[in-house]
């Protein structure tokens, strides 16, 4: 598993990855995208932080597959799967959403994408 400053240093390769690789819009991009923030790198999850939390929700259904798909395509080598965890700033949660399995789970590293007032439910959309 990559470490705290190896994954710092590939994050914008990261960026440019989601930009040139998935058809996302400009304005699209620097809207939901750009703005999102590397902030930890632990057991397997990458921890990313956007500045508002009624957004999350959003990034997470519309992005969040496209996000963790692009963080393997450039950090994971052989027999690594990094799981992706979004959350407000300041937030400090730890309920994952894998959708590799389509369930919560409340312990890492599963991946999610998840904000302290909302969540995802697969079930119920």
């Amino acid at each position: 598993m990559k470490t705290y400053e190896e994954v710092l240093m590939k994050w914008p390769i990261i960026l440019d990855y989601i930009r040139q690789n998935h058809h996302i819009s400009d304005v699209y991009y620097r809207t939901w995208i750009e703005p999102l923030k590397f902030k930890d790198c632990k057991n397997g999850v990458i921890y990313l932080s956007f500045n508002e939390n009624q957004f999350c929700a959003h990034i997470r259904g519309r992005y969040g597959e496209i996000i963790e798909a692009s963080i393997n395509a450039i950090l994971a080598e052989e027999a690594e799967h990094y799981m992706v965890s979004i959350q407000p700033e300041n937030s400090e949660e730890s309920t994952f959403f894998d959708f590799a399995r389509d369930h919560f789970a409340k312990v890492a590293p599963l991946s999610f994408l998840y904000c302290k007032e909302d969540y995802y439910d697969s079930l119920h959309p």
